[in-house]
């Protein structure tokens, strides 16, 4: 039993962390009340119970030139992070994900202090820039994964005290309970999802705004419907957007909207891997500006960019990226797609996979709350 009051500090960078730690102290509550939480964070930490000492908008930022642009934003955020953390003194540090901005504070934090970091979701090292394991290393007392090669990949580099916790969107998503029911069987619907972030959405809405476009000038009277799937704790993203009059965004869970969908276009991210949870066949594209699709030329180490193509280790979803991500190659794709029902078939199967691949013995959200509490122990 955890007898005096603690403090546990979580670090998070966007929507997905927000909500992963929303869950993860709501079952921290569950087992002991004694807590204060302080997070940077969002609107479902804040609705968890944490304390919030910045939003993760104010340190979110897309692409290498973005990061140039807000530096001095971030870091004079990152400045007064540290100067809470000495003050304060929590009794451990939970960082999830972000590691341009977690990897620095954690620096500081073993420098500084001698309070336990706990990383949940670190870079993924197997994609790009497998040095960032040497220091992941010197900076955590513990590393929760979400993607089980990941164990033996960072431990055979040197990670001490690596688990896997298992994948977050299981909490979401299980495999029984995916309704393909819900589609209206009279008209098509095309989900667009450009990202969860401002900067994505800002750099790939103007892109899927010109599939559309050439869609109906193809098929002026077409009866296909074009909707962003919008999760309401991302809606501010949204309200100032400039969007296609044949698109409508449709705010709500985002699991029970995709459903919704025939097919999806989706921006690379977390997002291809729950469309594909869904069982719903999609084309994943990424566009970047100019000297980022430079960088990332030289640095990227898989063959493919999205995570189902990459757990199961094919390229079973179409990718579209760099130059290739174009308005006329995706609809070029998404209209081969639409005709080609065995594809669409075989996208649905082989996406089924992916639940047996991500299994683990206890729920990602519980495991994680069991580590903490052995830290606060």
């Amino acid at each position: 039993m955890i007898n005096k009051k603690r403090k546990v500090l979580f670090v998070t960078g966007e929507a997905s962390g927000d909500a992963y730690a929303s869950q993860i102290i709501l079952v921290l509550n569950s087992i002991n009340t004694s807590v204060s939480y302080y997070a940077i964070g969002g609107e479902m930490l804040k609705n968890a119970g944490a304390n919030i000492l910045f939003n993760y908008l104010s340190i979110q930022a897309f692409g290498f030139l973005q990061a140039i642009k807000k530096y001095w934003k971030i870091t004079n955020i990152l400045k007064k992070v540290c100067r809470w953390i000495e003050l304060e003194n929590p009794d451990v540090i939970i960082l999830v994900d972000n590691w341009g901005f977690n990897s620095l504070l954690a620096k500081h934090i073993k420098k500084k202090t001698s309070i336990k970091i706990f990383y949940i979701i670190p870079p993924k090292v197997w994609a790009w820039n497998i040095s960032r394991v040497a220091q992941l290393n010197k900076i955590s007392d513990c590393v929760a994964v979400i993607f089980p090669f990941e164990v033996s990949l960072l431990s055979t580099l040197g990670c001490d005290n690596v688990f896997y916790a298992g994948n977050p969107l299981l909490e979401i998503y299980q495999l029984e309970s995916i309704q393909l029911n819900q589609r209206n069987e009279n008209r098509v619907i095309i989900g667009l999802i450009p990202g969860s972030r401002k900067s994505e959405v800002d750099l790939h809405l103007p892109l899927l705004n010109e599939v559309v476009d050439r869609y109906f000038k193809k098929n002026i009277d077409s009866q296909v419907d074009f909707i962003i799937p919008c999760d309401v704790s991302i809606k501010s993203i949204y309200e100032s957007v400039l969007v296609h009059p044949r698109i409508k965004i449709l705010y709500g869970k985002f699991s029970s909207i995709v459903q919704k969908c025939n097919i999806c276009v989706t921006a690379s991210g977390t997002a291809s891997l729950e469309v594909a949870l869904c069982l719903i066949p999609q084309i994943v594209f990424y566009k970047s500006g100019f000297v980022d699709s430079l960088i990332l030329r030289k640095i990227l180490t898989t063959q493919s960019i999205s995570l189902p193509n990459i757990l199961l280790s094919q390229k079973y979803i179409p990718e579209l990226i760099f130059e290739n991500a174009t308005s006329s190659s995706i609809l070029s794709h998404l209209s081969e797609l639409l005709a080609n029902k065995f594809a669409q078939s075989t996208q649905v199967e082989l996406s089924k996979s992916l639940y047996s691949i991500l299994q683990s013995d206890s729920l990602f959200s519980k495991q994680c709350a069991n580590q903490i509490k052995l830290f606060l122990s």
